[in-house]
């Protein structure tokens, strides 16, 4: 069996704040959120890797990061936090990371025989742009307040005004596919 220090450390070791601050002591969290998966895992010896993807040039935590590794590994993908976990054998990976917005990046990683290794990653934004334009009714020609217009494939979205105009913000500059639907 394991001493409670050993529980203890297992524990504190593992836990996390919602804020992304170190989880530490205070009224609301005390030491912070246990996250029993790291804390099982951390005391049966898994090893694997525990990453956060931040923003290259605000230094942001970015969720929904798809991160990959080698022809058979499945992907997963990173939390709210910009954290993920995957459990893997000892060894040598080369990670793949991608996310909207930003340009994709490849690490490498060595897993020891022992724990979860650690990784920080960041990814550099894109420079972005803004799409403008009106939605008419295409018998009539009349503007259309109030259609969803979004970037296919993103959360970016915006609704049109009274005169069918429409604006959507930090769209990467590229060729991008919009879908447009009333609410």
């Amino acid at each position: 069996g394991l001493t409670v220090d050993e529980i203890e450390h297992a524990l504190e070791s593992t836990a996390w704040h919602p804020n992304g601050s170190p989880a530490v002591g205070d009224t609301r969290y005390g030491a912070g959120i246990i996250n029993l998966a790291d804390a099982i895992a951390a005391v049966r010896g898994d090893t694997g890797v525990r990453l956060r993807v931040t923003d290259a040039t605000s230094g942001a935590v970015i969720p929904g990061v798809t991160i990959s590794y080698g022809k058979h590994g499945e992907p997963w993908t990173s939390d709210a936090n910009g954290s993920a976990r995957a459990l893997l054998p000892a060894g040598s990976y080369t990670l793949k990371f991608a996310a909207f917005g930003y340009t994709s990046a490849t690490r490498e990683v060595t897993v020891s025989a022992k724990g979860l290794s650690e990784l920080a990653v960041t990814l550099a934004p894109l420079t972005t742009g803004s799409v403008t334009g009106t939605v008419t009714d295409a018998a009539t020609g009349t503007p259309l307040p109030g259609v969803l217009v979004s970037l296919a494939g993103a959360e970016l979205s915006a609704t049109t005004d009274r005169a069918g105009r429409y604006r959507i913000e930090q769209v990467p500059l590229g060729t991008h596919r919009f879908r447009a639907g009333l609410e």
